[in-house]
């Protein structure tokens, strides 16, 4: 589930929210501090995380290697 940034204008604050898609699409998100309605998703950074198989030449019965690739920002 992706992590969506808000900021609320009441309380003047930012926060972080994971939302489903259901969620989302509803729109109803309350501030957490100030619990006001006032509030309006922003700009955030999104980091995607890939995995990658282990090498075919690893020895059976080892655990896998699991390799995490982050990719910068527009890649």
């Amino acid at each position: 589930m992706p992590d969506h940034e808000f900021y609320c204008y009441a309380c003047m604050k930012t926060f972080s929210k994971v939302l489903t898609r259901t969620e989302y699409e509803e729109g109803e998100v309350l501030c957490p501090h100030c619990s006001s309605d006032n509030v309006e998703q922003s700009w955030s950074v999104f980091y995607p995380i890939t995995f990658k198989k282990a090498p075919e030449n690893q020895a059976p019965g080892t655990a896998p290697k699991v390799v995490i690739d982050r990719a910068p920002p527009g890649a």
